[in-house]
């Protein structure tokens, strides 16, 4: 499955920033907001960022 992220805001803000963050071949996004990353929740709830760690989850594939 190719899930897509979407940020829902109107303008930019530090909570919408992230840095990506090579993992395995993969990219894990880190929150410039609260320096923790982006969690899929295994595709079954909305993004969060709020691990601190880079896991399963965690990672991305990045696609053009």
């Amino acid at each position: 499955d190719n899930e897509l992220i979407f940020v829902l805001r109107d303008t930019q803000h530090i909570r919408t920033q992230f840095e990506l963050v090579e993992s395995n071949g993969l990219l894990a996004l880190k929150s410039l907001s609260n320096g923790r990353y982006l969690s899929s929740e295994n595709g079954n709830r909305n993004a969060r960022a709020n691990r601190t760690a880079i896991g399963a989850w965690e990672r991305f594939d990045w696609t053009r």
